[in-house]
């Protein structure tokens, strides 16, 4: 099943609070409750059906919210069963279900806010991040800049995370990205006579038709790997896979897939995840 972020769940919550006609307590016409009408019904079941698609990993909160985000979950479903187990002679009988604000909730503030199951959710939600760096995720610990070095293992995280969701294209191209990210890290840390030498062993081996542009910054992936792999700064076994993980990146391309008929899948991904796996142990 898909997975939905925080920030798409909070964006379907505030649209569907509109529909049941939810406004912020501090403007006039908000509702003290609402019928548990069949509409209504609907509604909620579709604000637990999106809530539910949002991996766990990303609900970074802390225990408050944690349990305040599970109390409203638990309310819209006991709400969307009070709707649906009242038949219709109950119904003519008791008057229609009510779905009510989460008066308990608040009850321990100074100024209780009396929200709305779905309210709640929606606020929870804006505290949660869309992306984070799994634990399993490489250190990276080669790159000294310390910003830089969380981008990259974002990424790297994001990489897995789509392999292991089945994105296959996403994992191919943004995993290609990440690899001329490191090799660029890498080879701009040399000095530059060093980056010449380099580049002098690619000409040589023919693995390269000329010299690049001095600066890196106007490198592309291919330049990168064979200047990375002639200065040893990757093995040759290294470098072999890098090159197929750079044709299969190319294949975003429509043009060159129809061409070469055949597209992003699983075993492109994996190349790719290869490839960085490889490029992060010789660079360690």
């Amino acid at each position: 099943m898909p997975s939905t972020l925080p920030s798409t769940a909070v964006a379907i919550i505030e649209l569907l609070n509109q529909r049941l006609g939810i406004v912020p307590a501090t403007m006039a016409g908000r509702p003290t409750h609402l019928p548990l009408t069949n509409e209504c019904g609907v509604i909620l079941s579709t604000v637990i059906a999106v809530v539910e698609t949002i991996p766990d990993a990303l609900l970074r909160v802390d225990a408050e919210q944690r349990t305040n985000f599970a109390a409203a979950l638990e309310d819209l479903r006991h709400a969307v069963w009070l709707m649906r187990s009242q038949d219709a002679t109950s119904r003519r009988a008791h008057g229609t279900p009510k779905f009510e604000p989460m008066h308990w909730l608040d009850r321990t503030h100074h100024a209780p806010q009396n929200r709305y199951a779905t309210e709640v959710l929606h606020d929870v939600l804006l505290q949660c991040p869309d992306e984070i760096v799994l634990a399993s995720t490489a250190d990276l610990p080669f790159i000294t800049d310390i910003r830089f070095r969380e981008s990259l293992r974002l990424d790297l995280s994001a990489v897995n995370a789509a392999l292991t969701n089945g994105e296959y294209k996403a994992a191919t191209v943004l995993g290609g990205a990440l690899i001329e990210a490191l090799l660029h890290w890498e080879l701009s840390e040399k000095t530059v006579p060093e980056r010449q030498s380099f580049i002098a062993n690619a000409v040589t081996a023919k693995t390269l038709s000329r010299a690049p542009n001095p600066d890196p910054n106007w490198w592309d992936l291919h330049t990168f790997i064979e200047v990375a792999a002639a200065g040893s700064v990757i093995s040759a076994e290294t470098a072999t896979i890098a090159r197929l993980a750079k044709d299969f990146r190319n294949l975003i391309h429509p043009g060159r897939a129809e061409r070469l008929n055949q597209r992003c899948d699983r075993g492109t991904a994996l190349t790719v995840a290869a490839a960085i796996e490889r490029i992060v142990t010789d660079l360690a």
